[in-house]
């Protein structure tokens, strides 16, 4: 933002909650940002080397409206005071993508405030030993664990200050945990910082420790920031290039810009000039001069790219949304002209646009829309089904399903094995892991189907599907379908020796192999039949029939001699509770009949 330098500059937020509460805010109200309140919150304000009032802003400033840690946006109110004639507010909206991922531990040192940023996901078994600072908090955590949050600051001649997080607030201090990070900012000269030297530059230190509870554990974060305060003095500033000394010559024919003050030093860099390097992103930018002398300037950005916002309209239409700022350099004046533009194209998924698609004076935008479906290839390997995805342009952006149930649900709990590398993504499911559908189970194989699906994050619409079926031999086999049938084999070389399999049988005698040969029965039949039993034991419904082989003896009213085996199976199926379902029926009885409990019917 360039406004020309008024006067003072005062700048309010429209609160709609942030990390510090502000006390009697209400959502949509603006809150003036005073000195104190800018150094707790994460706002600077102040004037860049043109002298051009500059707001500078944390991503994780109060107010700010933050997305997952990756979109962050934040509606500003801007009035110059000190100048001649009413003071005029001006509005302003800033969106912000994070750009690049956040590291471990991300410090910023501001004029007014430190600030840390540490990842909260939820460490393993530590492999190291705890440093000094992490052992003399540890008792202060123990000793209140009825408190959420608390801060222990600690001092360079071992002595530590406890004090909860609201505390911490009305001392100006910013605390706070988003979707991924613990934050801890402190504004400068406080009480419970200190000076310290660290090769001969004098830094100001706060180390705290923040702890809070989550779930049953005490996560404690190491907050500590250290910032220099020691002004930079030099007698001459320069620019390199490659680890080189350049002249001021060599500046100026680069198009360069190097402005210093007492405060500041300020480089400037043209896009494409000499030493620059480009991250090869698939952009297109391109001139195209017009019969009068004029120029034309084009842009070409691939459709995939993230810079390119997606929105699904109906159907198979999405809207493809790019926002634009050119800036154009005027000379010999060197001033600067900045062009705005948005960019918005509805086309149907898997398809290709080109061409003209917004036009302002002598500059036209081009954006190139390349829609490429992804392509599947499955197979069988041991024991489970595969596949392997090349990426399209688009599945990026949609959610793998297997079955009617998200991947990501199955995938940890399940053992699949889940791979990419940014060009294949490689799935394989285990053999009667959850997910699949078996389409038929016989003495020759069992026949097992993954049904692979790409969906709309929104409407669930199924975008892009694909099916592998596999055949495996049976073998020794026990199946609890959730159709609540069971199935399974018996092979006659379990015993010495060995049985008939065609005189094999469940409880209920009547309830014989569906199949058979030499070797192997096959059993399939219902858990409601065949002398099937029921309890519940812990969360789960257990079923459980036998098979039976009943050797021949002679006699064959009182059997003495036999050259069969005695042969019994217990079979045992196992079913969630929680994914029960509980059918009622109801039946007319006779008046003089009095109803029982009812039963479940799984």
């Amino acid at each position: 933002m360039l406004l020309p330098w008024l006067g003072l500059l005062c700048v309010v937020v429209c609160w709609h909650g942030g990390s510090v509460p502000f006390p009697e805010a209400e959502s949509g109200q603006y809150i003036e940002v005073t000195g104190q309140l800018a150094s707790q919150c994460g706002f600077t304000a102040g004037t860049d080397l043109r002298g051009n009032p500059q707001i500078r802003v944390s991503f994780l400033a109060c107010s700010v409206h933050n997305s997952l840690d990756q979109e962050f946006s934040l509606q500003l109110q801007v009035v110059m005071t000190g100048a001649p004639g009413p003071n005029v507010p001006y509005d302003v909206t800033i969106c912000c993508p994070l750009g690049a991922p956040w590291s471990p531990r991300e410090i910023v040192c501001e004029e007014n405030y430190m600030e840390v940023l540490v990842r909260r996901a939820v460490p393993g078994i530590a492999s190291e030993a705890l440093n000094e600072d992490w052992v003399a908090a540890w008792p202060v955590a123990q000793g209140t664990l009825n408190q959420v949050w608390q801060v222990v600051f600690h001092f360079q001649n071992g002595s530590l200050l406890s004090m909860p997080a609201t505390q911490a607030h009305s001392l100006g201090y910013g605390v706070n945990t988003t979707a991924t990070r613990v934050l801890f900012r402190a504004p400068y000269s406080t009480a419970q910082s200190e000076r310290a030297t660290a090769e001969g530059l004098e830094m100001e230190v706060a180390r705290a420790t923040v702890f809070y509870k989550q779930a049953w554990m005490i996560l404690v974060v190491d907050t500590a920031v250290a910032c220099p305060i020691k002004q930079y003095q030099a007698e001459r500033v320069q620019m390199g290039l490659d680890g080189r000394l350049i002249d001021a010559a060599t500046v100026a024919r680069n198009g360069y810009s190097l402005l210093t003050d007492t405060r500041l030093i300020l480089i400037v860099v043209p896009i494409g000039a000499p030493g620059g390097l480009m991250q090869d992103r698939g952009f297109d930018p391109h001139e195209h001069p017009n019969p009068n002398g004029t120029k034309a300037f084009g842009l070409r950005v691939p459709f995939a790219d993230p810079l390119v916002q997606q929105q699904y309209l109906h159907g198979p239409f999405r809207r493809y949304t790019l926002h634009l700022n050119y800036t154009l350099r005027l000379e010999p004046t060197r001033e600067t002209f900045t062009h705005l533009g948005i960019i918005s194209c509805d086309i149907p998924d898997v398809a290709l646009s080109s061409g003209l698609l917004h036009e302002t004076g002598s500059m036209f935008y081009s954006l190139l829309l390349w829609a490429v479906p992804p392509v599947f290839q499955g197979s069988c390997e041991a024991g489970a089904l595969a596949l392997v995805l090349t990426h399209g342009t688009l599945d990026r952006f949609w959610v793998p399903y297997i079955g009617e149930q998200p991947l990501s649900q199955l995938a940890a709990p399940n053992s699949y094995q889940v791979s990419d590398d940014g060009h294949h993504f490689h799935l394989a499911v285990p053999l009667l892991a959850p997910g699949l559908a078996y389409e038929s189970i016989s003495l020759q194989g069992l026949t097992a189907r993954l049904d692979f699906s790409f969906r709309d994050k929104k409407t669930f619409l199924v975008l892009a599907s694909f099916t592998v079926v596999c055949t495996f031999p049976t073998g020794q086999l026990l199946v609890c379908l959730p159709n609540r049938t069971m199935v399974a084999t018996v092979l006659s070389l379990d015993t010495r020796p060995a049985l008939d399999p065609r005189r094999t049988h469940l409880r209920d005698p009547s309830c014989g192999p569906v199949a058979f040969d030499s070797l192997r029965a096959l059993f399939s039949f219902s858990l409601a039949s065949c002398g099937t039993t029921w309890r519940f034991e812990g969360g789960f419904l257990l079923y459980e029939n036998e098979v039976t082989f009943v050797p021949e003896g002679i006699p064959a009213t009182s059997p003495i001699v036999t050259r069969d085996s005695w042969y019994r199976l217990t079979l045992r199926c196992r079913y969630p509770l929680t994914e029960t379902l509980w059918v009622l029926a109801h039946q007319q009885l006779p008046k003089e009949v009095v109803s029982g409990p009812l039963q479940p019917v799984g």
